[in-house]
């Protein structure tokens, strides 16, 4: 039965103890993500300025796989430091604007003076060989996050996009970014889906620390 009209939707708490994901991130249980130590070993295992600037993007803005693969230049605003999700491309068809961090900024102003033709209006930020479907990238990409968290020795985990996606959204609850800040960011319809990643940022924190001292 469905619930009355305007009324929340409540959170359930199985017997496992794991939160019951909301449907507007397509979870099936709660979200695994990268410990904070195996970051910069899986980065420095990208093969390309251009895999490190999508990893980048999702790891840090966490931005979808659709979201990278669609992503044209002049959708980045390098000044303000901004990326604007377009309409036709964001989950929902709701455009949104997504902050970069200052190293991936970098990244990507040094490739536009290396790759002449980046900056050129309607070109992907992501390269894509000509008539390349967009599922095509995607799967590139795929197999990219894959690769790399082979190469970092990452074996714990299968490590997708969406694994990058869940630990940016992890760690800017971790840096004490709040809640609906986070949800804005994320594209999240609803606080409730965001509020699935505050159970998940403690659960992390705890396993860090006790990775870190060898517990």
């Amino acid at each position: 039965m469905k619930g009355r009209p305007g009324r929340p939707r409540k959170q359930h708490f199985p017997a496992n103890g794991k939160v019951r994901p909301s449907p507007d991130e397509d979870l099936d249980e709660l979200p695994e993500v990268l410990y904070e130590q195996e970051i910069p070993r899986f980065l420095r295992a990208a093969p390309s300025v251009d895999d490190l600037i999508a990893v980048s993007l999702m790891l840090f803005s966490g931005l979808r796989v659709g979201e990278v693969e669609e992503l044209e230049v002049g959708d980045l605003d390098l000044e303000k430091g901004e990326i604007r999700i377009r309409a036709e491309v964001a989950k929902r068809s709701k455009e949104r604007r997504v902050p970069m961090d200052l190293r991936t900024v970098a990244l990507v102003s040094a490739r536009i003076h290396e790759r002449k033709p980046f900056n050129t209006p309607g070109r992907y930020v992501y390269p894509r060989s000509e008539g390349l479907v967009v599922r095509s990238v995607a799967r590139n990409l795929r197999n990219r996050v894959k690769a790399m968290a082979e190469d970092a020795c990452v074996t714990r985990l299968n490590v997708t996009p969406h694994t990058l996606r869940h630990t940016a959204i992890t760690q800017m609850l971790e840096r004490k970014i709040p809640v609906e800040t986070v949800r804005v960011i994320a594209g999240h319809e609803d606080l409730e889906t965001t509020m699935i990643y505050t159970h998940l940022s403690t659960k992390h924190t705890v396993k860090t620390f006790q990775e870190a001292y060898g517990i």
